[in-house]
């Protein structure tokens, strides 16, 4: 505030001030607070309906695509998936041990790129590199203009992570599993693991794939689902707040991403349906999707496209969706 009062004197017609934070919270609150559906249903209702008149959104399917096999002996299950800048997608086929690369209408483009270890999940975190999950190792890949894909380097951890998002821009926000000191962890290009150090998270059960996490990095809010308990955490790294949100539309929540206008999207598979809340752990609403079992999610840059992975008995599907405002 003092930088910019006194860069307002100087009379300067245009002004950026950028600020990098690299280090962890100092500072801790004591705040556990409970959030359901019902608790703003007290607000004032006018003002209520035009605030949630301005968020709410709706899904269009502009494309749909069967995932091919890539193995005689698996059928594919994309378990991550993200956006390249460009608009080209990266997914992740786990159980042919896969990444590919895929365009706008859901075509594979390129050759695969194969693991010797099993992926998990992915991360876009530049223009044309990613980071994959499997297990305790890390990789890094890189992504040319013609769709094919290279190692960058390979990376061991300690503990095991399946669930991986940007925290900043060298280090990533990982869900552990199987793992009782911490549910995430913030781990770099190098592989060092750091705990958040004021933020007390509940004690919860995390096996492979029942929890998925999602940063808001201007804001501070780390988002942790739970699949068992219905309920998902938001967690103020600023000042050590937790949220817990539990609505009964929450069931079995999956994976996360960040959604358009500072919200949180989230797959709930019980009801094959994408819940939509607030950084505040408030249900702004519920889209429906087909019905399959989710396995992946995540929006565009421009916070347009949504893309949703399912699976059913036989099959795996990716479904392109445009994001559209509705007032």
């Amino acid at each position: 505030m003092k930088h910019e009062k006194y860069l307002r004197q100087q009379c300067l017609v245009d002004t950026s001030v950028s600020i990098n934070t690299e280090h962890m919270f100092n500072e801790k609150h004591d705040a556990n607070v409970q959030v359901n559906s019902s608790d703003f249903l007290h607000q004032d209702e006018d003002a209520n309906t035009s605030n949630l008149s301005k968020k709410i959104v709706a899904l269009k399917r502009n494309e749909m695509s069967l995932v091919k096999e890539h193995s005689k002996s698996k059928v594919p299950v994309i378990s991550g998936i993200d956006f390249l800048e460009d608009g080209r997608l990266v997914a992740i086929d786990n159980a042919n041990k896969k990444c590919l690369v895929l365009g706008e209408y859901l075509q594979v483009l390129g050759k695969p790129f194969t693991f010797f270890t099993t992926p998990l999940d992915i991360c876009v975190y530049k223009e044309n590199q990613a980071v994959v999950t499997s297990g305790n190792q890390l990789y890094f890949l890189s992504v040319d203009y013609l769709s094919t894909i290279g190692l960058i380097r390979k990376v061991s951890t300690s503990s095991q992570y399946f669930s991986v998002s940007r925290f900043n821009c060298s280090m990533f926000v990982c869900c552990t599993y199987e793992d009782d000191k911490a549910p995430v962890r913030v781990v770099d290009f190098e592989g060092k693991e750091t705990d958040f150090k004021d933020i007390l998270f509940p004690f919860i059960n995390i096996g492979l794939g029942q929890s998925f996490s999602t940063y808001s990095n201007h804001l501070g809010i780390l988002t942790l689902t739970h699949f068992d308990s219905n309920k998902v955490y938001m967690f103020n790294t600023h000042t050590g707040g937790i949220i817990t949100v539990e609505d009964k539309r929450i069931l079995s929540p999956g994976h996360v991403c960040m959604g358009p206008d500072d919200t949180v999207l989230f797959s709930c598979e019980r009801n094959s349906s994408i819940c939509r809340i607030t950084l505040e752990g408030q249900v702004l609403q519920t889209l429906d999707v087909e019905k399959l079992n989710l396995t992946a999610l995540c929006i565009s840059q421009d916070e347009t496209k949504l893309v949703a992975s399912g699976s059913s008995t036989s099959a795996q599907t990716i479904q392109l969706y445009k994001l559209a405002d509705t007032l």
